[in-house]
């Protein structure tokens, strides 16, 4: 009897035939249990078993290991192995050892196998381990031959974290190529791994591209970092990666990550954990549809929100039912410990849950889709750090959206909850798979003590629960690892401790409940076996027997396993016609149909009853093991079917053709025709090639033009994007240390206050005699007075000749001279902005234009009032990142080419002085003298190879100097470079000297590729020698002139070498121009081929968006500090809250209720009038140079942060400035700071008059005597004498001038002063 589940079709080898029927007696339960055949297993001498993959079509097993990686035949017999490790190493070695040498101990350390994977596309096996930062190797399936170890660029350092089990791969091959989605944990290291990425996976190991992002620009990869600020936060924050999967076009992870919500930063606190899945679209290489959702689920009130493992699979026909979704619709088998604490060792309670696909991505759906409808925010504070509102868009979602360049990514804010199905108290699940055993679902959990679950899993009704009808002990009490796997011919399951691999059997009955069971008494019930899927040769042809069987009976738990034993033989299979399915026969030839197992060998000489139909027509048949032959009836063409059992196939169609035979004329016609016709198809043909291969040949013309013209332009694209990929650790790891020279506060307020002048009489003691110290101090008294400054300064702007200088010397003079007078200073500032105010709301100008150009006193004033009171809030807070930012621009400037002409860089942010061309150059590496101790250590110093010397010198002082303030250095041109070889040979290298070259009336300054310095070079810096001319002199560089005049031969024309000749003794009225990398525009006769074969020059704004994203996180620091109410524990400084509230009293006063007129003034300032100056100008705080390029591109920045503080919209178009282009994906977040940081500014609590007179009392205090007081008031005089009538009347006008005898007490200081002089 043939058992009658599953699909009528072709018998297959995977099926098996039962004979008879199952007739089931119940027995005394105390009947001993038959012992199974024993687990086939495979232990290595060395424990440390953590991975295996097996191939799914040859069913060989490879299995990782600490220092191994080994492949067993699928019996487990050991075929090859491949050692991996020790590795001469240490973790902190970045890059590894055998890359760059590393000041760290160096010892033997293990690689431990932290991911396995089978790459079909390619027949190799991916094997990453732990050591060298996470290097990967490729080893050849057939014999694991290394074929590559990629190990020399950043993309192959995929994690140094040793532990096993956190790291998931998913292979993703298409027909362009392969690329595999990695997820690792970092321990903290973001500056070096990404903990999400997409890779290029190449055909060629060695290829240099293998490993890298699979898309890179300047502002997006295929990669998410854990941000610096998380870890600053939570420093054990990471994401440990325990399952990943491909599903239709998306690769989902399921992780266990850190809960920032619920773990307090406190790194003594208690630590809680949270499930996420993790999803992206398989073919976006930006990452734009990153989502991230909490999943767990919840039994009884308790929740599992641990993962443990995960595996996805297709749910057998009941469980579908139950499920109410289609069997080919992916589910997920979970496992969960309880609740969110101890990640390494979790909760023993454990539970098994589902989930389907179905309904994870409608939930993935409805969050995008509330998202893009504006609703709520992005809600992803690991990877974002500060909510982000959703922005409305009108963009349909559908069940493929795969996210835009906005509202990502995205996070989940419910927890996506399973189905509880298992709950396990005892024994603590690790682990999980399942399968489809004809129609019905079996899923099997391995336990931390060794155990192998069984469970069914036919509904997710509470009803009708999932059973567990085994649980079987498969190693000595070793946790399962979570690698679960099922043998191709889903015969055996695979399982994993970390001393053991086993090979289970799972063809199982047991736990299958037998269908249609006919109870005949209360000892006998007969019914029809199911059927088992295996291959062929899991069955003997004589009959193989299942291990068990087991019965389903109202949870009768002793019936959950019987060892009766019945005999499975294989089905019978009918060989399909050859060909196109059409079997042609002549009239009364027999058909035979061929096949096997027709005649089961089973006892009794068991017969199975065929029917073979010619259409409806039964046919007489003759049956042997391998044939059945049907005498069919007369028909033309019909359908063939074979019936036996339950089973139906059809092998094809059978037509009958005619005896009747062509005559020979007939036959002689058609060959004729034929011959003829093919005569014609040949020289067609013919023809039709010769037309193709000339097409063919002017195509592969063309494309070569194109592929040469694309090659060109994309080697500038990708050395820009190489560009991109710098390392910012790189940038501040030469940061650290060195302590910031700030300015002190009297040489920086100095420098702010009036720039450019050094020397200024405010520092001075001056010589005076008494009676002009009188008259002096009495003017001092006046000025005191505030409606006599008042109206001294109303007097002087009312005057055609008080220049812009003026009034900005003025409001400087008088700041210093009440610097121990800050409140009263205060108060005459504000009474001049609210008269500026008045004037500006009366004039009728916009009220957007206030304090937007210094045009008043009082707006000089205001900027010189911030500089007081924000040194402390500088020096404190702010200044720091003002000053990595200025450090990561030079040393980032300075990696490139800088013309010392022009100023122009390779890297730069401004469009102005980039370099546009490319530049051919080599980093050297310098071993400096210390020029303070010859005997000291030398300094290692990286320069380019077409620096010049004076460029040279610059650096090399920067390194010796390190930490030392500029105005303490020697300065690059009281130092000569010397070039050291050997004890003896020193030669002087100079930007001009004998050997430079010069071309008509072009002179190039000298680099060290002129010099051909090398890498490695020892060099000092050296007093300066007499002149840059009287060089030849030296017996030691005249030795080396032949060298270079031989080397100069090789490299120049004659022309150019007779021309040099005048050097010696230059005329610096001849004309001649100075270049350096590229020769100034300006020049009449610069012509296009001076520059050589260039591509268009835009390309190289590419260089600016590499620059920019290398230097991003500084310029991100910067501004949100400055946009920060809260600093380090610092609080705002009060001058800020006092002046914002001031202007918001203004704006009351005047019924201003325009949101963005109260932004601008704010704007204008406070950002404009202070921090763009500060910006643009770190020389102002800071003991330090700036070069031009550096200028130019703070500039770009402080510009940025001015776009930053508008409330317009910029409408950017290809004719929009540079550097708007370059910031503006990145200025509307800097708004939502700036209007977050003035909304917080308002929402505090007001400052009483009484705190800040006691604030701007102490100031006073503090500042009193840091500028001479007498010298300012002598200075201030200088107006008086100029204006002295104009002023003299407007005292004289005003009516309370005249009741405080102002007018009297000013030609009193008058006077005096006049009979001193």
């Amino acid at each position: 009897m043939w058992p009658p589940q599953g699909p009528v079709g072709v018998p297959s080898p995977g099926r098996v035939l039962l004979l008879g029927l199952l007739v089931v007696a119940s027995v005394p339960l105390s009947q001993p249990r038959v012992a199974p055949e024993p687990f086939k297993t495979f232990s290595p001498p060395e424990w440390g078993l953590t991975h295996l993959a097996i191939h799914n079509k040859t069913g060989e097993v490879y299995v990782g290991a600490v220092n191994w990686i080994f492949k067993l035949s699928s019996n487990l017999t050991k075929l090859r192995s491949h050692m991996t490790g020790p590795v001469v190493d240490n973790e902190k070695c970045y890059p590894p050892p055998s890359v760059q040498a590393c000041p760290h101990e160096l010892a033997q350390t293990n690689n431990i196998n932290k991911l396995l994977l089978v790459d079909y596309a390619q027949n190799r096996l991916i094997a990453c381990g732990s050591t060298s930062q996470g290097i990967c190797q490729f080893l050849r399936l057939d014999d694991l031959f290394k074929l590559g170890e990629p190990h020399h660029r950043k993309e192959h350092y995929l994690s140094s974290v040793s532990e096993s089990g956190t790291m998931s791969g998913v292979i993703i091959s298409e027909g362009s190529g392969s690329k595999m989605f990695i997820g690792t944990p970092i321990d903290g290291k973001s500056e070096y791994f990404p903990t999400l990425s997409s890779r290029k996976l190449m055909a060629n190991e060695e290829n240099a591209d293998m490993f890298s992002f699979v898309y890179q620009d300047e502002f997006v990869s295929s990669q998410l970092k854990i941000p610096s600020d998380t870890l600053s936060k939570f420093p054990a924050f990471d994401i440990y990666y325990i399952y990943g999967f491909s599903s239709e076009q998306f690769v989902y992870y399921l992780t266990l990550q850190l809960d920032t919500q619920l773990t307090s930063p406190d790194a003594s606190g208690e630590q809680f954990f949270t499930s996420k899945i993790v999803r992206l679209c398989v073919d976006d290489p930006k990452f734009y549809s990153y989502v991230e959702f909490p999943i767990g689920c919840t039994k009884d009130g308790i929740e599992y929100r641990l993962i443990q493992d995960a595996y996805l699979s297709k749910p057998g026909k009941q469980l579908a039912n139950s499920l109410g979704v289609s069997e080919q619709e992916d589910v997920l088998f979970t496992v969960f410990s309880q609740g969110q604490k101890n990640r390494a060792k979790p909760p023993k309670e454990s539970a098994l849950c589902l989930f389907t696909l179905r309904r994870i991505k409608e939930k993935i759906k409805e969050r995008i889709q509330s998202c893009y409808r504006g609703e709520g925010r992005l809600s992803l504070p690991w990877l974002l750090n500060k909510e982000l509102a959703c922005i409305n868009s009108p963009l349909q979602i559908d069940d493929n959206f795969c996210g835009q360049d906005f509202n990502q990514p995205l996070g989940g804010t419910t927890t996506i909850e399973g189905i509880p199905l298992f709950l396990d108290k005892d024994d603590g699940m690790t682990s999980v798979a399942a399968y489809d055993y004809r129609g019905h679902t079996v899923a099997f959990a391995g336990t931390r003590n060794g155990r192998l679950k069984k469970i069914l899993v036919n509904s997710v009704s509470p009803s009708s629960p999932a059973l567990l009808y085994e649980n079987v002990a498969v190693s000595d009490g070793s946790p399962i690892l979570r690698d679960l796997l099922f043998s191709p011919d889903q015969q055996h399951l695979y399982t994993l401790t970390d001393k053991q691999y086993l090979q289970l059997p799972y063809l199982l009955v047991s736990g299958l409940p037998l269908q249609n069971c006919t109870v005949f008494n209360n000892t006998v019930m007969v019914c029809m076996a199911p059927s088992v899927n295996v291959s062929e040769r899991g069955f003997s042809e004589v009959g193989s027997s299942p291990d068990e069987i087991g019965f389903v009976m109202d949870n009768v738990q002793m019936l959950l396993v019987v060892n009766e034993t019945f005999s499975y033989y294989p089905d019978p299979v009918i060989e399909p016609f050859p060909g196109d399915g059409m079997q042609e026969l002549k009239p009364s030839s027999p058909l035979i149909l061929k096949g096997r197992n027709l005649i089961p060998s089973a006892p009794g000489n068991s017969r199975l009853n065929y029917t073979v139909l010619i259409g409806d027509t039964p046919c007489v048949l003759t049956i042997s093991e391998t044939q059945l032959m049907c005498e069919w009836p007369d028909v033309r063409e019909h359908k063939v079917t074979v019936r036996v059992g339950g089973f139906s196939y059809s092998p094809g169609t059978l037509q009958i053709y005619s005896d009747s035979l062509l005559t020979l004329p007939a036959i002689i016609g058609i060959g004729g025709g034929g011959g003829l016709l093919l005569l014609v198809i040949i020289a067609v043909l013919i023809a039709y090639k010769r037309k193709s291969r000339d097409a063919d040949r002017t195509l592969k013309r063309l494309q070569l033009q194109m592929d040469n013209l694309e090659s060109r332009v994309a080697l500038e694209c990708k050395e820009a994007f190489a560009e991109l990929q710098t390392d910012i650790h790189e940038l501040t790891q030469e940061l650290d240390g060195a302590g910031i020279p700030f300015l002190d506060y009297r040489t920086y307020a100095m420098r702010v206050l009036f720039p450019g002048i050094e020397d200024h009489p405010v520092l001075k003691e001056m010589e005076v005699p008494a009676n002009v110290e009188k008259a002096l101090a009495l003017f001092g008294q006046l000025l005191n007075k505030k409606h006599f400054l008042l109206t001294f300064i109303r007097t002087l702007e009312a005057q055609r000749s008080f220049s812009m200088r003026d009034r900005g010397n003025v409001a400087s003079l008088i700041m210093t001279a009440l610097q121990g007078e800050m409140e009263y200073a205060t108060g005459v500032l504000k009474q001049l902005l609210s008269d500026l105010i008045d004037k500006n709301l009366e004039s009728k100008n916009h009220p957007k234009l206030l304090l937007r150009r210094t045009e008043s006193v009082a707006e000089k004033m205001l900027t010189n009032w911030f500089t007081f009171l924000l040194y402390k809030f500088l020096k404190e807070c702010a200044g720091e990142p003002l000053f990595m930012l200025y450090c990561a621009m030079k040393q980032q400037m300075e990696k490139g080419p800088i013309d010392a002409i022009t100023g122009e860089a390779r890297y730069s942010l401004s469009e102005d002085k980039l370099i546009r061309q490319q530049i051919d150059y080599k980093t050297l590496t310098l071993h400096c003298v210390n020029p303070e101790n010859e005997n000291a250590p030398e300094v290692m110093v990286k320069v380019l190879n077409c620096d010049t010397i004076t460029q040279v010198k610059e650096k090399l002082l920067d390194a010796v100097y390190k930490g030392t303030p500029y105005s303490q250095r020697p300065k690059a041109g009281d130092m000569d470079l010397e070039w050291r070889q050997g004890r003896m040979a020193r030669i002087i290298l100079q930007d001009e000297d004998v050997t430079t070259k010069i071309d008509n009336d072009w002179k190039r300054l000298n680099t060290l590729a002129h010099y051909q310095v090398t890498d490695g070079s020892a060099v000092a810096l050296v007093p300066k020698q007499n002149s840059a001319y009287n060089i030849s002199n030296s017996s030691t560089f005249t030795k080396s002139l032949s060298r270079y005049e031989s080397m100069l031969r090789t490299a120049s024309s004659p022309d150019s070498l007779r021309s040099r000749t005048p050097m010696i003794t230059p005329d610096l009225e001849s004309g001649t121009k100075l270049w350096h990398l590229v020769k100034n525009h300006d020049h009449s006769d610069q012509r296009e081929g001076d520059r050589g074969s260039k591509m268009v020059s835009e390309i190289y704004l590419t260089r600016l968006l590499a620059t920019k994203g290398t230097l991003q996180k500084f310029v991100d620091d910067l501004f949100e500090t400055i946009f920060s109410t809260a600093h380090r524990g610092s609080a705002l400084p009060l001058a800020i809250k006092y002046m914002f509230d001031f202007l918001d009293e203004q704006a009351d006063k005047h019924t201003i209720s325009d949101y963005d007129v109260r932004h601008t003034w704010k704007s204008n300032c406070l950002p404009l009038r202070f921090w763009v100056n500060v910006i643009k100008n770190p020389q102002f705080v800071f003991d330090i140079h700036k070069n031009s390029i550096t200028d130019a591109c703070l500039s770009v920045v402080a510009q940025t942060f001015m776009d930053s503080c508008s409330t317009s919209e910029h409408k950017l178009g290809k004719d929009s400035p540079s550097n708007k282009l370059l910031y503006a994906k990145d200025i509307p977040n800097y708004k939502n700071w700036v209007e977050r940081y003035y909304s917080d500014i308002a929402r505090m609590p007001a400052i009483s008059d009484q705190d800040m007179s006691a604030y701007l009392a102490e100031q006073s205090r503090l500042h009193l005597s840091q500028f001479n007081s007498l010298s300012a008031l002598h200075e201030i005089y200088s107006y008086i004498v100029k204006y002295k009538d104009e002023i003299l009347s407007a005292l004289e006008r005003d009516e309370q001038a005249r009741r405080q005898r102002l007018r009297s007490k000013l030609e009193q200081v008058i006077d005096t002063m006049a009979l001193a002089s």
